[in-house]
């Protein structure tokens, strides 16, 4: 048996993709072997399977074995033969040669199953992968290629752009030219998913044209010959552009060169790359509304990923079925497909990483979109409900449930069944849905007691509404929020550029104040009309409403929305805010709590050790200016904080408004207790939490800075005091900066826990989930309520509210919700002169519902 030296260097295993080690390896082979390995360098998949067809059965050693079959699994998952590729894997893992190669197998692993359409097992392959870093260039290549398809895979389309901006430039470093094609081809859909189509479509071209150079041909010669000599790089190329051709609005283009990618898939026999073509096919068809071409073009599709075979574009097919039966007018028709698509991702989320379960369901949210459209149109609304609550807080939700079944849509109806009998009389709870979703109109439910009905938002009359407002500050509203810019809407105003250019009008400069209260009275209007109207007769009769908002709906001060005659929300009910109907009911279940104590308070933090002392001496006088405060008519009102401000720069300022805050509503709860200073620390939360000390505590109350990064809702977080300048080393329980995840490992058990701080009920919205932030944090943490704000915060207007607040609710017994409603309704009324703009009564929701319910 001939032996010889090769080498497989890390990179050009992602590359090709061939995983092998990036040292050498000595190893016996035929000759079969060998011609695979020469096969699979140069991309010809076809021959290197079938090369590696005759070499499995004459491998003789545990060694050829594991090179025969994993050469066979890259080769089978290339071609998109992905059940053949997983079987070769498993029996390549099960030889001894497999532990002894543990990077190029483990690399193997990850790409592989990420071909598949496992993404759950893909994640989890590459974690093992980061383990086995050495630090060499070549794998931190390989790592940071890995990892940018999996973010791309699971939709996180600005972080593959960041990682590959790094490979990038490791790649310039080691004059790896022979990569820049399947390089610009990821970036290039990484963009057209930002629908950055001119910078797609440059990136898009030259890959290819380097895959047709490559192959003896270039983009100057006729198709026909790009079809003849190319392979499947030159047809991953060509879906790459005809999508950008066809998100662009060129469909007869893009149908031409998605024509010539499927010849060319199926010439070569990639199965992935095949369907990937008919379903830019189906999608052409639908547009040109072509339903019987559609049709036959998913049968295709339909082939190719039955059985198990490309699981993740098996789900895709299944919904385009849906779709064209809903473009067909059959919704009856589109309820199977879809349903059996969502029980294929429900049944995925199982085995999933909370952070990839999250990704997952993004990624399929439009299966449950078009079937809950499908259900509405066929009258069946506890149906849609239960569909609807399939994309919110299932994260949360996963933390509060413990059950480890898949959840079905009968589960779902009987839990919000159940959730109906405990409804009281005086309450009505409204669900919105699709908000933040462009292809039908959002929708709301409306339950009561003794009824479900639902009421379409007429999104139908938006632009004519939009004509009473100034149309270009609306539209530079929409182009600045993060969310907005999230759906390609150039030119074209939605929901989510009014929501943005609402709370522009509201949360101002003190000295704009005036001057934005006619924009600000329009657009509660046009909000009301919008959102509340279609359902205005059916809530009426009720005091109290339970709210669970849809996408951008989240960002909303729903009590702040005007009627035609100027009435707001707020003097028809009072408000609570829930992340789902089913997380209300989840907080509902959990047995009564014992408190020791009615109040802990956390306030005067020592952000800036240097003027700590000077900036806080005149909390004794704060406080006595804010126990009068009621005479106060000005306010000071600071600007809006950086997210990462004094992260980097040094501390954030002292607040010494905070100490006298909670000292004051110390004093007005008798047992309760004040954390001041250098106490309002991690290290000592965290050890109050370890002894139970936190769970004492009806009311936890945080008076400090707060942060919310929609764009990266892992980094929001609360400040406290001062640990010192953040350096790499410093621990995360050291920093400062109590965040999400840490808040959720505190072990606590709250009636409520409030925020006295800037933006706490902000955060990222992601579709499955709703807002991703502080508040969802605390409910799974152990708390029933939060009570969080929209927006930053004025010291004195803060202090009368939650004073007053807790008066109502701890002292006299008032619940939360009715307490809440009455200090707003008294600040409108200008009981606390000088603070009747909605930004100093508006910004503060209850989240939660708990107690609203019937235990």
């Amino acid at each position: 048996m001939m032996r010889c030296r090769y080498v497989f260097l890390a990179l050009l295993a992602i590359l090709l993709p061939v995983a092998q080690s990036s040292g050498e390896i000595k190893m016996a082979f035929t000759t079969p072997f060998s011609q695979g390995v020469l096969a699979e360098q140069v991309e010809d998949y076809v021959k290197a399977e079938a090369a590696y067809d005759q070499a499995v059965p004459q491998a003789r050693t545990d060694h050829d074995r594991y090179y025969s079959l994993s050469g066979r699994a890259r080769a089978r998952s290339a071609l998109g033969r992905h059940a053949d590729a997983l079987v070769d894997l498993t029996a390549a893992a099960a030889t001894r040669e497999s532990k002894k190669h543990g990077w190029s197998f483990t690399l193997d692993r990850v790409h592989i199953t990420r071909n598949a359409g496992d993404l759950v097992a893909a994640s989890a392959a590459y974690q093992d992968l980061k383990k086995m870093d050495d630090g060499s260039r070549d794998r931190k290549i390989a790592l940071l290629f890995a990892e940018a398809y999996l973010k791309r895979a699971w939709g996180d389309l600005s972080g593959t752009i960041s990682l590959l901006d790094q490979v990038e430039v490791l790649l310039k470093e080691a004059k790896q030219l022979s990569a820049i094609s399947k390089f610009d081809r990821e970036r290039a859909r990484a963009r057209l998913g930002l629908h950055d189509y001119r910078t797609a479509k440059k990136l898009a071209r030259n890959a290819l044209s380097i895959e047709l150079r490559k192959v003896g041909t270039s983009r100057r010669r006729p198709e026909k010959d790009w079809v003849r000599l190319g392979d499947i790089n030159v047809a991953q190329s060509l879906i790459v552009t005809a999508e950008i051709e066809r998100q662009s609005g060129k469909l007869e283009q893009s149908d031409q060169t998605f024509r010539l990618a499927l010849d060319l898939a199926k010439k070569v026999g990639a199965k992935r790359e095949t369907v990937q073509a008919y379903f830019g096919l189906v999608r052409i068809a639908l547009a040109q509304n072509d339903i019987l071409s559609a049709r036959l073009l998913i049968v295709g599709a339909m082939l190719l990923t039955q059985e198990g075979q490309i699981p993740d574009l098996h789900i895709e097919t299944i919904a385009l079925v849906g779709e064209t039966s809903l473009r067909e007018d059959d919704p009856a028709g589109a309820i199977g497909p879809l349903s059996l698509g969502i029980a294929q991702v429900e049944k995925m989320r199982l085995t999933a990483r909370p952070e990839d379960r999250r990704r997952l369901l993004s990624l399929q949210s439009d299966h449950y979109r078009w079937l809950l459209e499908a259900y509405l149109r066929t009258n069946q609304i506890w149906e849609a409900l239960a569909t609807s609550e399939a994309l919110k807080a299932r994260t949360l939700r996963d933390s509060l449930n413990t059950n480890d079944d898949a959840e079905s849509l009968d589960s779902r109806i009987a839990q919000l069944k159940d959730l109906q009998r405990r409804l009281p009389s005086d309450l009505a709870v409204v669900s919105y849905a699709n908000a933040d979703w462009n292809r039908s109109d959002p929708v709301a439910f409306i339950m009561t007691a003794d009824s479900l009905r639902f009421a379409r938002i007429p999104f139908d009359i938006l632009p004519q509404l939009l004509a009473l407002l100034p149309t270009e500050d609306v539209l530079a509203a929409q182009t600045k929020d993060v969310d907005a810019t999230r759906y390609n809407l150039g030119d074209e105003i939605t929901l989510a550029g009014l929501v943005a250019y609402y709370r522009e009008q509201i949360y101002c400069d003190h000295d704009q104040m005036n001057a934005r209260v006619p924009a600000l009275l329009a657009t509660a209007k046009i909000l009301h009309y919008l959102l509340v109207r279609p359902m205005a007769e059916q809530i009426a009769p009720y005091k109290r409403l339970l709210l669970s908002p849809s996408g951008l709906l989240a960002y909303v001060p729903f009590d702040t929305l005007r009627e035609t005659d100027g009435t707001t929300l707020l003097n028809r009910h009072a408000i609570s805010l829930t992340p789902s109907l089913l997380t209300s009911l989840d907080l509902a279940k959990r047995p009564e709590a014992v408190y020791q104590s009615p109040f802990l308070g956390f306030g005067g933090a020592v952000y800036d050790p240097r003027s700590y002392s000077e900036d806080i001496a005149g909390a004794s006088n704060i406080k006595a200016q804010m126990e009068a405060v009621t005479a106060v008519r000005s306010a000071q009102v600071s600007g809006s904080r950086s997210p990462f401000a004094g992260w980097s720069r040094g501390p954030a300022s002292n607040l010494a408004g905070t100490k006298a805050e909670v000292q004051l509503l110390s004093d007005l709860l008798p047992g309760s207790q004040a954390v001041i200073g250098q106490d309002v620390s991690e290290p000592h939360i965290r050890k109050m939490a370890a002894t139970g000390a936190l769970k004492q505590n009806r009311v936890l109350h945080f008076a400090v800075h707060g942060s919310a990064v929609p764009i990266m809702p892992e980094l929001s977080c609360i400040l406290l005091s001062w640990e010192g300048e953040i350096t790499p080393e410093m621990p995360a329980s050291r920093d400062g900066r109590l965040q999400i995840g840490e808040f959720e490992e505190l072990d606590l058990r709250a009636e409520l826990v409030t925020f006295s701080a800037c933006e706490t009920g902000l955060g990222a919205i992601i579709a499955g989930e709703g807002v991703i932030g502080l508040t969802g944090s605390l409910l799974k943490a152990g708390a029933d309520n939060v009570l969080a704000s929209l927006w930053p915060v004025s010291d004195y207007s803060t202090v009368y509210f939650m004073r007053r607040y807790y008066e109502l609710h701890l002292l006299e017994g008032v619940p939360s919700d009715l307490a809440i409603a009455q200090v707003k309704r008294d600040m409108e009324a200008n009981k606390l002169p000088g603070f009747t703009h909605p930004q100093y009564w508006a910004p503060f929701n209850l989240y939660g519902g708990r107690e609203l319910l019937v235990h």
